[in-house]
Protein backbone atom coordinates (compact mmCIF):
# COMPACT_ATOMS: atom_id res chain seq x y z
CA UNK A 1 0.00 0.00 0.00
CA UNK A 2 1.31 3.51 -0.93
CA UNK A 3 1.94 5.78 1.66
CA UNK A 4 -0.87 8.01 2.67
CA UNK A 5 1.13 11.09 1.64
CA UNK A 6 0.37 10.08 -1.85
CA UNK A 7 -3.27 9.74 -1.70
CA UNK A 8 -3.76 13.56 -0.90
CA UNK A 9 -1.69 14.79 -3.38
CA UNK A 10 -3.43 12.96 -5.81
CA UNK A 11 -6.16 14.33 -4.67
CA UNK A 12 -5.36 18.10 -4.03
CA UNK A 13 -3.54 21.02 -6.25
CA UNK A 14 -0.13 19.80 -6.88
CA UNK A 15 1.94 21.83 -4.03
CA UNK A 16 4.45 24.31 -4.59
CA UNK A 17 7.96 22.19 -5.24
CA UNK A 18 10.14 21.71 -1.87
CA UNK A 19 13.17 21.41 -4.62
CA UNK A 20 13.41 21.47 -8.31
CA UNK A 21 16.25 19.34 -10.79
CA UNK A 22 16.74 18.60 -14.22
CA UNK A 23 18.80 15.56 -15.49
CA UNK A 24 19.85 15.37 -18.94
CA UNK A 25 20.11 11.85 -20.33
CA UNK A 26 20.74 8.94 -23.07
CA UNK A 27 18.95 6.08 -23.17
CA UNK A 28 20.26 3.89 -26.11
CA UNK A 29 18.64 0.25 -27.05
CA UNK A 30 21.78 -1.13 -28.97
CA UNK A 31 19.89 -4.38 -29.89
CA UNK A 32 18.26 -1.82 -32.73
CA UNK A 33 19.47 -1.16 -35.24
CA UNK A 34 18.10 2.72 -36.98
CA UNK A 35 19.73 4.45 -39.71
CA UNK A 36 21.06 7.72 -39.12
CA UNK A 37 17.85 10.40 -39.28
CA UNK A 38 14.69 7.84 -38.17
CA UNK A 39 12.42 8.86 -35.23
CA UNK A 40 15.13 7.39 -32.51
CA UNK A 41 18.39 7.31 -33.91
CA UNK A 42 20.54 4.35 -33.24
CA UNK A 43 18.03 2.44 -30.90
CA UNK A 44 17.92 5.68 -28.36
CA UNK A 45 17.16 9.78 -27.60
CA UNK A 46 18.84 12.36 -25.44
CA UNK A 47 16.45 14.43 -23.05
CA UNK A 48 15.46 16.22 -20.11
CA UNK A 49 13.83 14.73 -16.87
CA UNK A 50 12.25 17.38 -14.60
CA UNK A 51 11.97 16.37 -11.12
CA UNK A 52 9.67 18.14 -8.40
CA UNK A 53 10.08 17.35 -4.76
CA UNK A 54 6.18 17.56 -3.55
CA UNK A 55 7.25 16.32 0.33
CA UNK A 56 8.28 13.92 2.84
CA UNK A 57 6.28 10.76 3.68
CA UNK A 58 7.11 7.61 6.22
CA UNK A 59 9.41 5.14 6.14
CA UNK A 60 11.65 7.79 4.49
CA UNK A 61 9.45 8.03 1.12
CA UNK A 62 9.86 11.10 -0.61
CA UNK A 63 7.17 11.80 -3.05
CA UNK A 64 8.15 13.34 -6.45
CA UNK A 65 6.76 14.25 -9.60
CA UNK A 66 8.73 13.53 -12.95
CA UNK A 67 8.81 14.90 -16.29
CA UNK A 68 10.34 13.89 -19.90
CA UNK A 69 11.03 15.75 -22.74
CA UNK A 70 12.84 14.93 -26.06
CA UNK A 71 13.27 17.08 -28.04
CA UNK A 72 14.01 15.31 -31.37
CA UNK A 73 11.67 12.29 -30.49
CA UNK A 74 8.61 14.14 -28.75
CA UNK A 75 6.21 11.70 -29.50
CA UNK A 76 8.51 9.83 -26.53
CA UNK A 77 7.71 13.39 -24.18
CA UNK A 78 5.99 12.07 -20.90
CA UNK A 79 3.50 13.80 -19.44
CA UNK A 80 3.95 14.55 -15.55
CA UNK A 81 3.78 11.92 -13.22
CA UNK A 82 3.91 11.47 -9.33
CA UNK A 83 5.39 8.57 -7.65
CA UNK A 84 6.87 7.41 -4.22
CA UNK A 85 10.54 6.24 -3.75
CA UNK A 86 12.03 4.61 -1.02
CA UNK A 87 15.34 4.59 -0.01
CA UNK A 88 16.25 0.45 -1.20
CA UNK A 89 15.38 2.00 -4.84
CA UNK A 90 11.32 1.00 -4.78
CA UNK A 91 9.32 3.16 -6.73
CA UNK A 92 5.65 2.90 -6.01
CA UNK A 93 3.41 4.37 -9.30
CA UNK A 94 0.01 4.88 -7.75
CA UNK A 95 -2.76 3.02 -10.13
CA UNK A 96 -4.49 6.35 -11.37
CA UNK A 97 -1.10 7.54 -12.36
CA UNK A 98 0.81 8.34 -15.44
CA UNK A 99 3.12 5.48 -15.83
CA UNK A 100 6.87 6.49 -15.94
CA UNK A 101 9.03 5.86 -18.86
CA UNK A 102 11.97 3.61 -18.33
CA UNK A 103 14.29 6.17 -18.17
CA UNK A 104 12.20 7.90 -15.73
CA UNK A 105 11.96 4.47 -13.42
CA UNK A 106 15.43 3.95 -13.29
CA UNK A 107 16.22 7.84 -12.39
CA UNK A 108 13.88 7.58 -9.94
CA UNK A 109 15.47 4.35 -7.99
CA UNK A 110 18.41 6.62 -7.23
CA UNK A 111 16.05 9.65 -5.87
CA UNK A 112 15.07 8.06 -2.33
CA UNK A 113 15.72 9.58 0.48
CA UNK A 114 18.93 7.65 2.95
CA UNK A 115 19.89 6.35 -0.75
CA UNK A 116 23.35 6.19 0.73
CA UNK A 117 22.54 4.92 4.49
CA UNK A 118 25.61 4.59 7.18
CA UNK A 119 23.35 1.57 8.86
CA UNK A 120 23.76 -0.80 5.57
CA UNK A 121 27.33 -0.57 5.12
CA UNK A 122 29.58 -3.12 6.15
CA UNK A 123 33.43 -2.80 6.62
CA UNK A 124 34.01 -2.45 2.70
CA UNK A 125 31.46 0.16 2.66
CA UNK A 126 29.60 -2.33 0.53
CA UNK A 127 25.74 -2.52 1.11
CA UNK A 128 23.00 -5.81 -0.73
CA UNK A 129 19.93 -4.97 -1.08
CA UNK A 130 17.15 -7.73 -2.45
CA UNK A 131 14.07 -6.74 -3.67
CA UNK A 132 10.59 -8.45 -5.09
CA UNK A 133 9.03 -6.71 -8.24
CA UNK A 134 5.93 -7.41 -9.74
CA UNK A 135 5.01 -9.86 -11.63
CA UNK A 136 7.23 -12.57 -9.73
CA UNK A 137 10.11 -11.19 -10.37
CA UNK A 138 12.63 -10.37 -7.93
CA UNK A 139 16.06 -8.16 -7.91
CA UNK A 140 19.48 -8.34 -5.62
CA UNK A 141 21.77 -5.58 -5.93
CA UNK A 142 24.92 -4.58 -4.87
CA UNK A 143 26.63 -0.75 -4.24
CA UNK A 144 30.49 -0.28 -3.30
CA UNK A 145 31.83 3.05 -2.68
CA UNK A 146 35.17 3.06 -3.82
CA UNK A 147 36.15 6.61 -3.04
CA UNK A 148 35.29 9.50 -0.99
CA UNK A 149 36.28 12.89 -2.09
CA UNK A 150 34.53 15.65 0.08
CA UNK A 151 31.73 14.04 0.31
CA UNK A 152 31.16 13.60 -3.57
CA UNK A 153 31.37 9.42 -4.00
CA UNK A 154 32.14 7.52 -6.52
CA UNK A 155 30.17 3.92 -6.27
CA UNK A 156 30.30 0.69 -8.23
CA UNK A 157 26.62 -1.26 -8.73
CA UNK A 158 25.99 -4.71 -9.75
CA UNK A 159 22.58 -5.90 -10.14
CA UNK A 160 20.87 -9.33 -10.99
CA UNK A 161 17.09 -8.98 -12.26
CA UNK A 162 15.27 -12.37 -12.36
CA UNK A 163 11.84 -12.94 -13.85
CA UNK A 164 10.09 -15.90 -14.67
CA UNK A 165 11.24 -16.50 -18.27
CA UNK A 166 14.58 -13.76 -18.26
CA UNK A 167 17.67 -12.78 -16.06
CA UNK A 168 18.89 -8.79 -16.84
CA UNK A 169 22.33 -8.49 -15.14
CA UNK A 170 23.34 -4.47 -15.05
CA UNK A 171 26.88 -2.63 -14.08
CA UNK A 172 26.70 0.48 -13.33
CA UNK A 173 29.02 3.60 -11.95
CA UNK A 174 27.33 6.21 -9.83
CA UNK A 175 29.06 9.46 -8.66
CA UNK A 176 27.18 10.82 -6.03
CA UNK A 177 26.72 14.15 -3.78
CA UNK A 178 26.46 13.30 0.23
CA UNK A 179 26.53 17.02 0.65
CA UNK A 180 23.03 17.66 -1.93
CA UNK A 181 21.98 13.77 -1.31
CA UNK A 182 21.48 13.69 -5.11
CA UNK A 183 23.69 11.82 -7.47
CA UNK A 184 25.49 13.75 -10.24
CA UNK A 185 25.85 11.41 -12.88
CA UNK A 186 25.18 7.66 -13.59
CA UNK A 187 25.92 5.27 -16.03
CA UNK A 188 24.30 1.84 -16.22
CA UNK A 189 24.80 -1.19 -18.96
CA UNK A 190 21.83 -3.54 -18.69
CA UNK A 191 22.56 -6.88 -20.73
CA UNK A 192 19.70 -10.03 -21.06
CA UNK A 193 20.19 -13.62 -21.80
CA UNK A 194 18.51 -13.19 -24.98
CA UNK A 195 21.26 -10.15 -26.21
CA UNK A 196 19.47 -6.88 -25.44
CA UNK A 197 21.49 -4.29 -24.28
CA UNK A 198 20.31 -1.43 -23.04
CA UNK A 199 22.44 1.92 -21.57
CA UNK A 200 21.28 4.43 -19.54
CA UNK A 201 23.38 7.98 -19.15
CA UNK A 202 22.28 10.79 -16.90
CA UNK A 203 23.45 14.13 -15.43
CA UNK A 204 22.44 16.70 -12.92
CA UNK A 205 22.15 20.09 -14.83
CA UNK A 206 19.80 21.75 -12.50
CA UNK A 207 19.27 22.07 -9.04
CA UNK A 208 17.34 24.55 -6.62
CA UNK A 209 19.11 23.56 -3.83
CA UNK A 210 22.83 24.15 -5.07
CA UNK A 211 25.14 26.66 -3.44
CA UNK A 212 24.78 29.61 -5.51
CA UNK A 213 27.26 30.50 -7.59
CA UNK A 214 30.52 33.18 -6.54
Amino acid sequence: MLPALILVAATSAQPKPLRHMEFSFHFADVSYHYTEGGPASGGGYDGTIFVDVLGLGPNDTLLISMRQEVPKAHSVDVPPAQVVTYPTGQVDVPANSIPLSEPELNLARFLGRKFINGDYLDAKNHWHIDMTLPGNASAATDFTINKNTNGILDIAEEQTVKAQMSTTSTKGHIVYDMNRTVPLNIREEKTSISGVDFTYDYSLTADSLAPAKP
